[in-house]
């Protein structure tokens, strides 16, 4: 179910006591919560300690022991509003976002993306977003890393559904996509709580060329009758995936592009796992092609309106708090 398999004691960036917090502060403060203010005091603080005589971020570390060394409070403010927001691994093979609450503390490891959409979702989990993903990411030894600064703010978004458009509503397919985002997610997560797996042990499965009970109970340890039932609901996933793309295509308004799914070899994977259920190489081609020509022509219109210098740089003679839209 991708619940967290760990609790921890966040205190945000609370004051510690009353007494120490602002005079107009009027919020909780760590001493609230004795009993885990406790376990901090005798855990963490000895630990922070030693950084007294280190530079001046480890300094302010000390100062502040019962909070995070880093505690990205920017993060939890943006989604604070959310009840949910899109998360992928850092780094992995299977490039899978993911949608989770935002009432818990996101993993170091995660990006999160202030998006909450099932349309959101579609997009990022299309082929589209992972050929752009994997040509202009930077690996960790077979795996792709993700960073948001060269992949996501780069990405040219279907027309309308830029994240920072407001047209997103009443853009084209936007129910489409919506209908198919909350189908993906509901499918996946269907699958993943019957075999108690999750999504890497998943897209293993998807990628099987030769899929059958066998590969099932091989992957997960299932039943041989949770084997059976998996069988179909992972061919109905990938008919999923290939509506969504579909309907991304669409979007982009390149319905004649035949994308031809099946099982395709991808150079850019190691050598012997190099098969993927996915578009063929020359529907990857052209997608690439034409989003970056996309990509380029976003970028000339930004310039064009003083929103950006030639180099993608905010101008400082517009709002600093303008987003460049992709």
């Amino acid at each position: 179910d991708q619940s967290p398999s760990r609790w921890v004691i966040n205190f945000k960036d609370w004051p510690l006591d009353k007494s120490t917090a602002h005079e107009a502060y009027q919020g909780p403060v760590a001493a609230d919560y004795p009993d885990c203010l406790e376990v901090v005091e005798s855990l963490v603080k000895p630990e922070r300690d030693k950084l007294k005589t280190g530079d001046a971020t480890a300094r302010d570390r000390a100062k502040r022991w019962w909070q995070f060394g880093r505690p990205t409070i920017t993060l939890y403010h943006a989604i604070s509003p959310m009840e949910r927001v899109i998360v992928v691994a850092q780094v992995s093979r299977t490039l899978a976002f993911a949608f989770t609450n935002t009432e818990q503390v996101l993993d170091a490891k995660l990006i999160a993306f202030c998006l909450n959409q099932s349309f959101h979702l579609a997009i990022m989990q299309s082929v589209f977003h992972f050929c752009w993903s994997w040509k202009y990411c930077t690996t960790m030894k077979a795996d792709l890393s993700y960073t948001p600064t060269a992949l996501f703010q780069t990405f040219p978004f279907p027309p309308g559904f830029e994240p920072n458009s407001s047209s997103a509503s009443s853009a084209p397919l936007r129910d489409t996509l919506d209908s198919l985002g909350s189908q993906l997610d509901a499918a996946r997560r269907e699958i993943m709580l019957r075999l108690d797996i999750g999504l890497t042990k998943l897209y293993n499965l998807y990628h099987t060329q030769n899929l059958d009970a066998a590969a099932v109970i091989q992957e997960s340890k299932c039943s041989a009758a949770d084997a059976d039932w998996a069988v179909p609901k992972i061919l109905a996933l990938r008919e999923i995936h290939k509506a969504i793309d579909e309907a991304v295509r669409d979007a982009y308004g390149w319905n004649d592009l035949p994308l031809q799914h099946g099982f395709h070899e991808l150079e850019f994977l190691p050598e012997n796992d190099r098969i993927r259920y996915t578009i063929s190489n020359d529907a990857r081609r052209i997608i690439l092609r034409e989003l970056l020509a996309l990509n380029h022509k976003r970028h000339a219109e930004e310039v064009a309106a003083g929103l950006v210098d030639e180099k993608g740089k905010p101008s400082k003679s517009k709002d600093s708090s303008m987003q460049k839209k992709r």
